[in-house]
């Protein structure tokens, strides 16, 4: 699990001790998201806060007409609820 990479985005802001990192670990699943995968859709209910280990996510939204329009990339170690 990529939970040490966790540890060292939040060490950047806040050191942790040895039982607060385990117990951080405890907190976190790693989920590996396939390339044109959802995570999120119109209407779901927002239950998570994820962290970006590698790649990228889109978040975008599509008017009534279909047009796309893309509001925000998320990189790498980007937290975002949702």
């Amino acid at each position: 699990m990529s939970i040490e990479k966790l540890y060292q985005y939040f060490d950047n802001y806040f050191p942790l001790n040895a039982e607060e990192a385990k117990e951080l670990g405890s907190l976190f699943a790693e989920r590996t998201i396939k390339r044109h995968q959802y995570i999120l859709q119109q209407d779901d209910i927002c239950r998570h806060f994820t962290f970006v280990i590698s790649g990228c996510l889109k978040m975008y939204a599509i008017d009534k007409i279909g047009k796309h329009t893309i509001f925000n990339l998320l990189q790498k170690m980007i937290g975002l609820q949702i």
